[in-house]
């Protein structure tokens, strides 16, 4: 019994030991590639990705839960956490589509930085932002004004942009652009994604495409800075991904930027597309089961607590039945 008991305490103690990476996931670490492109990777259920124009620009540090933190100092760059739809079914399809998020943003350099849920259609492929946050310029550029609606407890002034040979999510093409652009700007609060779109296609804006992506996203254009996504939670149809978490009481500390010597960063002539293959990243993930967000580590811990329960358990029937 003595044994029993042992080999029960011990399994218990270990699972306790590896419960906080429930709490507490590990952070990983992204550096823009050297010369460009994108790093992709998966967070408990989010698609994350880190694209640079240039390269060797930024920082991005997934925290979990689709939240994350960022760095930089950018000609064009974007960090985002969100969803890859597959390009099969319209925004129509999918029917509810919102987004609750909280985020610290920080512009240390230039004005054209914006915190905003960002996406991709296809057929027609358009490249679309509900724009939350930004700094003293407003995107696009009061070009292409197209009317103003109300949604989420403020007015949004809508516009499109074309951008002529440019990097999209296939290669370098020409393609739309669409601006909602939040009034009363902010940093924390719930997008009714679904509803933005049903006033978009009032002012005649074509989302009859079908849904590639729909993300949070801090972009930077000929700008520096950092900001902090401390919460995400992302709704579409009966898909919950995500949770919305309290603003942390502590600081927050910007990452470091990407060495400016790093091996490889010789300039190039080319943009590269959004769609480039993964480059290496400076710090490698936990294992994570595709699409479900459970990482390697819970599991470990959840299987100790199980042998631990049950091991009790066992130990406790011998006592009472003597």
């Amino acid at each position: 019994m003595k044994k029993t008991l042992a080999l029960a305490l011990a399994a218990l103690f270990t699972s306790l030991l590896a419960l906080p990476a429930l709490a507490a996931p590990e952070a990983r670490v992204y550096w823009a590639p050297p010369l460009g492109g994108s790093v992709f990777d998966e967070s408990d259920g989010f698609d994350c990705e880190l694209w640079s124009q240039k390269g060797n620009d930024g920082t991005m540090v997934l925290t979990g839960a689709g939240n994350f933190e960022c760095s930089w100092d950018a000609f064009n760059i974007l960090f985002r956490t969100g969803t890859k739809l597959g390009s099969t079914k319209t925004y129509e399809d999918y029917g509810t589509v919102i987004m609750d998020y909280g985020a610290e943003h920080n512009i240390t350099r230039g004005d054209a930085s914006y915190l905003c849920m960002y996406g991709w259609t296809e057929n027609p492929m358009i490249e679309f932002y509900i724009v939350e946050n930004h700094g003293t310029y407003k995107p696009p550029g009061g070009v292409g004004f197209q009317g103003t609606y109300e949604a989420d407890g403020s007015e949004y002034e809508v516009y499109i942009n074309t951008r002529v040979q440019q990097p999209s999510i296939h290669g370098t093409k020409t393609f739309e652009q669409y601006f909602a652009v939040r009034v009363d700007k902010r940093t924390e609060g719930t997008i009714t994604i679904s509803e933005h779109f049903k006033e978009w296609d009032k002012l005649g804006l074509d989302m009859s495409g079908t849904m590639f992506e729909v993300s949070l996203c801090m972009e930077g254009y000929n700008s520096a800075g950092n900001a902090n996504i401390y919460s995400h939670r992302l709704t579409i149809g009966e898909d919950v991904y995500g949770y919305v978490t309290e603003k942390p009481a502590a600081a927050f500390v910007p990452p470091a930027l990407p060495p400016k010597d790093r091996p490889g960063t010789t300039p190039q002539p080319a943009a590269p597309a959004q769609t480039d293959t993964p480059a290496a990243v400076t710090d490698r993930p936990a294992v994570t089961n595709p699409k479900t967000g459970i990482e390697s580590r819970v599991l470990i811990a959840l299987g100790a607590l199980a042998v631990g329960v049950a091991g009790l358990i066992v130990l406790s029937r011998r006592i009472h039945s003597r």
